[in-house]
């Protein structure tokens, strides 16, 4: 009995140990002005791919994409612009999407309005795999138990500073030894997988400049192949799109914003009236381009390829106005 005693004494002090460094821990980072933040991973990806299968899909929006429209779309302003609809983001920070959009054709439960924002370089054959990691994770290893334990970490980002792995004590010690404090980030994941951005907290020069070395990089690694080549490389994009609107779903492209050199770039590899232009006869589809409505070309891109958190609401209204124009969403009047 005394033996059982001593170990649950221990055991209790243990943790109010633990749970003090801990607790200290937290007070010491939101005194130096850090807060909690989620983190996006592909079981979080695949707790909203959950979401786009099933319910009403005749009022079911989704987006797929990369950081674009993240940053962009904002799904509480467009279930306030269309009552009784609801939306989800599927886009994947730094991939373009067609293996999502082959696994949406391929999912005989969705048959939603789908929301596809890509340029013609994404629709290009050097990119077709980019986020079939994520979506092979999420028909593969996203069981019941990753279920759990992504709604339990999303509790826990969400509350505490410490359970990002930048806080990680041994990882702390590396950054105090070498004079690395944390990084304190200009973006932050809200609960619907979108992603805010303040560029008052960000060094947009320097963003700037990362876009345009990185995008000049790339196309000189893969430069874009000829017209015809492009267009062919479209034939499964078809078939994906040709299986999700024989369901009585709708698919449309939209070519986000891009401006100043970054635009330049776009347009001297990828010139609109060979690629994107081509896109609507190669795939059935209806496509956007951000250039044809001044309410999307005017939106201030601070480092050229995103919008400030500031103008989300703005966009997705926009957004909202021309699909409605273009009959892919009913009057919500």
């Amino acid at each position: 009995m005394r033996r059982s005693y001593r170990a649950i004494t221990v055991i209790v002090l243990a943790l109010l140990v633990a749970g003090a460094a801990m607790a200290g821990w937290e007070w010491f980072w939101r005194t130096q002005g850090y807060e909690p933040a989620l983190y996006d991973d592909r079981d979080l990806w695949s707790l909203h791919r959950d979401r786009v299968s099933g319910g009403d899909q005749s009022r079911h929006f989704a987006v797929i994409g990369a950081s674009r429209i993240q940053l962009a779309f904002s799904t509480a302003a467009f279930e306030s612009s269309m009552p009784g609809w609801r939306a989800t983001s599927l886009a994947i920070n730094g991939h373009y999407p067609t293996a999502v959009l082959e696994d949406l054709a391929a999912d005989e439960d969705f048959s939603g309005v789908l929301l596809v924002a890509v340029d013609a370089r994404g629709l290009a054959h050097w990119y077709r795999d980019m986020s079939e990691p994520w979506v092979r994770h999420y028909h593969r290893d996203f069981g019941p138990q990753r279920r759990i334990e992504r709604h339990l970490l999303t509790a826990l980002q969400k509350r505490l500073v410490v359970v990002g792995s930048e806080f990680n004590l041994v990882r702390r010690l590396t950054g105090w030894l070498d004079d690395r404090p944390p990084p304190r980030h200009y973006t932050r994941l809200l609960d619907d997988r979108t992603i805010t951005a303040d560029y008052g907290q960000a060094d947009v020069e320097g963003l700037r400049r990362h876009f345009a070395q990185g995008l000049a990089t790339d196309y000189e690694q893969r430069p874009a192949p000829p017209p015809e080549r492009w267009r062919s490389d479209l034939a499964p994009i078809s078939e994906a799109v040709s299986a999700i609107q024989a369901r009585g779903g709708t698919v449309v492209f939209l070519r986000m914003p891009t401006s100043d050199r970054h635009w330049e770039l776009d347009s001297e590899n990828y010139p609109r009236d060979r690629y994107w232009d081509r896109l609507s006869e190669a795939t059935g589809a209806r496509s956007i381009h951000f250039a044809d409505h001044p309410e999307l070309a005017g939106l201030e891109l601070p480092d050229t390829s995103h919008i400030d958190g500031s103008d989300r609401a703005r966009f997705t209204r926009s957004l909202v106005a021309i699909l409605v124009r273009a009959g892919v969403l009913p009057d919500a009047e």
